[in-house]
Protein backbone atom coordinates (compact mmCIF):
# COMPACT_ATOMS: atom_id res chain seq x y z
CA UNK A 1 0.00 0.00 0.00
CA UNK A 2 1.48 3.60 -0.68
CA UNK A 3 1.59 6.09 1.86
CA UNK A 4 -0.49 9.00 1.73
CA UNK A 5 0.20 12.66 2.93
CA UNK A 6 -3.07 12.43 5.09
CA UNK A 7 -1.07 9.84 7.54
CA UNK A 8 1.50 12.51 8.43
CA UNK A 9 0.48 15.94 7.61
CA UNK A 10 0.04 18.53 10.33
CA UNK A 11 -4.24 18.72 11.05
CA UNK A 12 -4.20 21.25 12.60
CA UNK A 13 -3.67 24.44 10.60
CA UNK A 14 -3.03 27.74 11.98
CA UNK A 15 -3.44 30.35 9.80
CA UNK A 16 -2.59 34.27 9.75
CA UNK A 17 -5.23 37.10 8.16
CA UNK A 18 -3.42 39.18 4.96
CA UNK A 19 -2.62 42.78 6.11
CA UNK A 20 -1.18 40.60 9.58
CA UNK A 21 2.26 43.13 10.31
CA UNK A 22 4.83 40.61 9.73
CA UNK A 23 6.43 40.65 13.52
CA UNK A 24 3.28 39.44 14.43
CA UNK A 25 3.13 36.78 12.04
CA UNK A 26 6.47 35.98 13.55
CA UNK A 27 5.66 36.03 17.07
CA UNK A 28 2.96 33.76 15.73
CA UNK A 29 4.86 31.48 14.41
CA UNK A 30 7.50 31.30 17.52
CA UNK A 31 4.70 30.61 20.20
CA UNK A 32 3.81 27.86 17.88
CA UNK A 33 6.71 26.32 17.14
CA UNK A 34 5.99 26.47 13.22
CA UNK A 35 8.20 27.50 10.63
CA UNK A 36 5.03 27.86 7.80
CA UNK A 37 1.95 30.43 7.65
CA UNK A 38 -0.83 30.29 5.59
CA UNK A 39 -2.56 33.75 4.80
CA UNK A 40 -5.90 33.88 4.36
CA UNK A 41 -7.47 36.66 2.71
CA UNK A 42 -9.39 38.65 5.78
CA UNK A 43 -12.58 39.12 3.63
CA UNK A 44 -13.37 36.02 1.93
CA UNK A 45 -10.90 33.46 4.66
CA UNK A 46 -9.50 31.61 1.53
CA UNK A 47 -6.03 30.78 1.53
CA UNK A 48 -4.07 33.14 -0.82
CA UNK A 49 -0.12 32.64 0.31
CA UNK A 50 2.32 30.83 2.30
CA UNK A 51 4.80 32.58 4.56
CA UNK A 52 7.91 31.17 5.24
CA UNK A 53 10.56 31.34 8.36
CA UNK A 54 12.95 32.37 5.78
CA UNK A 55 10.94 36.00 5.89
CA UNK A 56 11.27 36.45 9.42
CA UNK A 57 14.63 38.38 9.36
CA UNK A 58 12.74 41.55 7.34
CA UNK A 59 11.09 42.04 10.21
CA UNK A 60 14.26 43.46 11.75
CA UNK A 61 15.45 45.48 8.64
CA UNK A 62 11.54 46.85 7.62
CA UNK A 63 8.65 48.15 10.13
CA UNK A 64 5.43 47.95 9.38
CA UNK A 65 5.80 45.70 6.80
CA UNK A 66 3.09 43.42 6.08
CA UNK A 67 2.79 39.32 5.91
CA UNK A 68 1.41 40.27 1.85
CA UNK A 69 4.25 42.01 0.45
CA UNK A 70 6.76 38.86 1.35
CA UNK A 71 4.16 35.32 1.29
CA UNK A 72 4.72 33.15 -1.61
CA UNK A 73 1.53 33.06 -3.87
CA UNK A 74 -0.12 30.97 -5.47
CA UNK A 75 0.21 28.35 -2.26
CA UNK A 76 0.85 24.77 -4.25
CA UNK A 77 -1.94 22.37 -2.75
CA UNK A 78 -2.69 18.63 -3.25
CA UNK A 79 -5.44 16.43 -2.17
CA UNK A 80 -5.04 14.46 0.89
CA UNK A 81 -5.52 10.88 -0.72
CA UNK A 82 -1.89 11.95 -2.73
CA UNK A 83 0.71 9.39 -2.22
CA UNK A 84 3.62 10.54 -0.18
CA UNK A 85 6.03 9.98 -3.45
CA UNK A 86 3.87 12.22 -5.37
CA UNK A 87 3.77 15.09 -3.00
CA UNK A 88 7.97 15.06 -2.51
CA UNK A 89 7.92 15.43 -5.78
CA UNK A 90 6.03 18.90 -5.34
CA UNK A 91 8.49 19.83 -2.91
CA UNK A 92 11.43 19.49 -5.34
CA UNK A 93 9.22 20.88 -8.97
CA UNK A 94 8.60 24.16 -6.89
CA UNK A 95 11.61 24.11 -4.47
CA UNK A 96 9.52 24.53 -1.87
CA UNK A 97 9.19 22.84 1.73
CA UNK A 98 5.29 23.48 2.41
CA UNK A 99 2.19 22.13 0.46
CA UNK A 100 -1.30 22.74 1.55
CA UNK A 101 -3.51 19.78 1.64
CA UNK A 102 -6.86 20.17 0.77
CA UNK A 103 -10.28 17.90 0.98
CA UNK A 104 -12.71 16.86 -1.83
CA UNK A 105 -14.52 20.38 -1.86
CA UNK A 106 -11.51 21.71 -2.13
CA UNK A 107 -10.97 23.12 1.26
CA UNK A 108 -7.82 23.19 3.47
CA UNK A 109 -7.49 20.38 5.84
CA UNK A 110 -3.44 20.07 7.04
CA UNK A 111 -0.25 21.28 6.03
CA UNK A 112 3.00 18.94 5.30
CA UNK A 113 6.00 20.63 5.42
CA UNK A 114 9.63 18.81 4.46
CA UNK A 115 10.15 18.46 8.70
CA UNK A 116 6.84 16.56 8.50
CA UNK A 117 8.67 13.99 6.06
CA UNK A 118 11.55 13.70 7.49
CA UNK A 119 10.19 12.72 10.89
CA UNK A 120 8.29 9.76 9.11
CA UNK A 121 11.06 8.14 7.42
CA UNK A 122 12.84 8.87 10.46
CA UNK A 123 10.03 6.52 12.42
CA UNK A 124 9.84 4.00 9.44
CA UNK A 125 13.26 3.27 10.54
CA UNK A 126 13.69 -0.04 11.68
CA UNK A 127 17.42 -0.46 13.13
CA UNK A 128 18.18 2.38 14.92
CA UNK A 129 22.46 1.46 14.07
CA UNK A 130 21.93 1.40 10.96
CA UNK A 131 23.12 4.17 8.39
CA UNK A 132 21.20 3.66 5.11
CA UNK A 133 17.47 3.29 5.21
CA UNK A 134 15.77 1.87 1.82
CA UNK A 135 12.31 3.90 1.33
CA UNK A 136 9.98 1.98 -0.39
CA UNK A 137 7.09 2.92 -2.67
CA UNK A 138 4.98 1.32 -5.50
CA UNK A 139 6.72 2.20 -8.07
CA UNK A 140 10.56 2.24 -6.41
CA UNK A 141 13.08 1.98 -4.11
CA UNK A 142 15.25 5.18 -3.00
CA UNK A 143 17.60 5.26 0.03
CA UNK A 144 17.34 8.55 2.54
CA UNK A 145 20.20 9.80 1.33
CA UNK A 146 19.22 9.65 -2.18
CA UNK A 147 16.28 11.62 -1.09
CA UNK A 148 18.38 14.27 0.90
CA UNK A 149 20.76 14.70 -1.81
CA UNK A 150 17.75 14.85 -4.03
CA UNK A 151 16.05 17.82 -1.39
CA UNK A 152 19.25 19.45 -0.77
CA UNK A 153 19.92 20.14 -4.64
CA UNK A 154 16.88 21.36 -5.16
CA UNK A 155 17.08 23.87 -2.64
CA UNK A 156 14.61 22.35 -0.26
Amino acid sequence: MTATIQKIMSKKLITVKSGTLLVDAQLLMKEKRIRHLPVVDSTTHEIIGMLSDRFQILSNLVSGLEVDAVMTSPIVAVSHNTPLRKTLFQFLENKISAVLITDEKNEAVGIITTDDVIWHLAHLIKDKDSEEFHFLTAESKITIGELANQMAHSGI
